[in-house]
């Protein structure tokens, strides 16, 4: 049993694979950065989440399955480390 939140660290990337993938990025990042439960930090090639694993993930659950219904065919890439590791560069 875990008697204590766990944390963690997620990278992830969007790959659209039609047209306007800036808008559909710009789009997916910026619902992120709505969240409060957990940090977002946007970076040139991906955006990392740090913060309680479970808020980190229900939210990607809703938000990728928002894109995928809204967009259609997009890869993503994700990464996900133990701990918060907001302080070391992915």
């Amino acid at each position: 049993m875990i008697d204590h939140p766990l944390t963690a660290s997620i990278d992830i990337s969007l790959y659209p694979l039609k047209d306007d993938h800036l808008k559909q990025i710009e789009a997916f990042i910026s619902r992120l950065h709505e969240e409060t439960e957990f940090s977002v930090h946007t970076g040139a090639l991906s955006t990392q989440l740090y913060g309680d694993f479970g808020a980190m993930m229900r939210c990607l659950t809703r938000e990728i399955g928002t894109h995928l219904q809204t967009y259609g065919d997009s890869v993503f890439t994700i990464k996900i480390l133990n701990g918060d590791r907001s302080h070391q560069a992915l």
